[in-house]
């Protein structure tokens, strides 16, 4: 039987070096955003490593369409070769969540979608969280004033990941300012993301990474715990995608010492 799986992640967490690498197995059939936001980036997103499938032009999620019937007849239920033993996609918090989304895509100045989803929106979580046998892959990052600037820079160059041969973009590596108020409402955002989700899905089998600890600094220590959590083959997976920060956080961040005095003491402090 094949392993169904998830990669749960929020924004700039290195799900996308993960979901490349996963492509890249040959007995893995791993997708990327599905259920993002806006149709024309479902129908259009492509990774490096990843093939056709249910993102393809003609089989991508059309809005008001039944999530649930999408996923058991495009990835879960499709006939896949043998080999494949393991298919999944990936999901972030926001994803067939209007509200929070729209809250999240107004605080970087991205553009939100035009669709609400309404009953769709609670199917297709619920149905996700009803299955105990789908697994799930949870990579978050600790430093959310990182995650933060990194949205703004990927915002702003339109570039949300860089493959391991290419340059950063002109725009890439800016500097922000970044009010206090508005980072403690993006770390509301993401804990709050983060809690729900794990809520529904505190009785799966769950692999939680973090992004600089296990992503970035144990890359392959990492792949092979997700290998071994997805029952296939240890495979040897150069990284596909390069970091696209250029500089520390505390550069990019230009009132960087005005949010560390503001914070000190309160429980954003540990997101910095």
């Amino acid at each position: 039987m094949r392993q169904r799986f998830l990669l749960l992640f929020h924004p700039r967490s290195g799900s996308n070096l993960i979901t490349t690498a996963l492509a890249d197995h040959p007995a893995v059939v791993m997708y990327n955003e599905l259920f993002h936001h806006i149709e024309v980036v479902r129908r259009d997103i492509r990774l490096p490593g990843e093939g056709a499938g249910p993102c393809s032009r003609t089989d991508y999620y059309h809005d008001g369409r039944d999530p649930v019937a999408f996923l058991q007849e495009q990835l879960y239920g499709r006939d896949f070769p043998p080999d494949k033993t393991a298919a999944g996609f990936k999901l972030s918090y926001f994803q067939m969540r209007s509200q929070a989304n729209r809250g999240f895509c107004e605080l970087l100045g991205a553009p939100a979608g035009l669709a609400n989803e309404g009953e769709h929106e609670d199917r297709l979580w619920n149905w996700l969280g009803a299955d105990r046998e789908i697994r799930v892959i949870s990579v978050y990052r600790r430093s959310l004033l990182q995650a933060l600037v990194s949205s703004l820079n990927a915002v702003k160059s339109n570039q949300w990941w860089l493959p391991a041969n290419a340059s950063a973009k002109p725009a890439a590596g800016q500097r922000f300012q970044v009010p206090v108020e508005k980072f403690r409402t993006f770390v509301d955002l993401m804990v709050a993301g983060r809690e729900r989700a794990c809520a529904l899905f505190a009785d799966h089998a769950l692999l939680s990474l973090e992004y600089q600890e296990d992503v970035v600094d144990q890359y392959d220590i990492t792949m092979r715990r997700i290998e071994e959590f997805l029952g296939v083959a240890p495979l040897a997976v150069r990284p596909q995608l390069q970091k696209q920060a250029r500089i520390p956080v505390s550069e990019a961040v230009v009132n960087y010492a005005e949010l560390c005095q503001a914070l000190a003491g309160t429980r954003y402090e540990a997101y910095l």
